[in-house]
C-alpha cells in the first residue's frame, strides 16, 4: 500500500542515479544506510514499511534530497517575507514525507516548527529553522555520500 503511494507521487529520477538504481549495484549503495545513525535515516524501518524494495528507498531518498536540501532556507523566506501559510504548508509537507521515510531527526524538526506555527509561538522560529538546516545537511551528507560510493 506504502509502495504504490509513494509511486504515485514520486517520479524515477533521471540520468546518472537512475542507471545506479537500475543496475545489479544499486542494492549495494542502498545496503550501506544501515551504516549510516539511525536518528539520519532509519533504513532498517524504512525498508520495512517497503517490503524490502532497496531500490526503491533509494530512488524516494535521492528524490527528497533534490527536493528538500533547501527546504529550511525556503521556510525562512516565506516566515519572513509575512507568508505563514506557505511556511506551515512547507513544514507539514516535510514532517509527512521525512516520516514515512523514516528520516528521525527531520521529522523531529519538523514536527516541533509545525507545532509552532500552529500555536504561533514564533519566538524561537530562527533557533528552530537552523537547527532543522543543519539535520537537513546531514542527511544530504549522507545520502550524496552514499550514491558517490555506489
Amino acid at each position: 500500500l506504502l509502495y504504490s503511494a509513494m509511486l504515485k507521487w514520486f517520479r524515477p529520477v533521471e540520468g546518472e542515479i537512475q542507471e545506479m538504481i537500475d543496475s545489479d549495484e544499486a542494492g549495494c549503495g542502498v545496503s550501506e544506510l544501515t551504516q549510516v545513525s539511525s536518528d539520519i535515516v532509519d533504513a532498517e524501518s524504512a525498508l520495512r514499511l517497503l517490503s524490502g524494495n532497496r531500490a526503491l528507498y533509494f530512488n524516494l531518498l535521492t528524490k527528497f534530497v533534490q527536493q528538500n536540501e533547501d527546504l529550511a532556507d525556503k521556510v525562512a523566506a516565506s516566515f519572513h517575507g509575512g507568508d505563514t501559510q506557505t511556511a506551515a504548508d512547507l513544514i507539514h509537507s516535510l514532517k509527512g514525507v521525512s516520516g514515512n521515510l523514516c528520516l528521525p531527526k527531520i521529522h523531529q524538526s519538523a514536527s516541533v516548527i509545525d507545532a509552532a506555527l500552529k500555536s504561533e509561538n514564533l519566538t524561537e522560529i530562527d533557533d528552530l529553522l537552523s537547527k532543522l538546516k543543519a539535520h537537513l545537511a546531514e542527511v544530504v551528507t549522507a545520502i550524496y555520500h552514499l550514491t558517490r560510493n555506489a
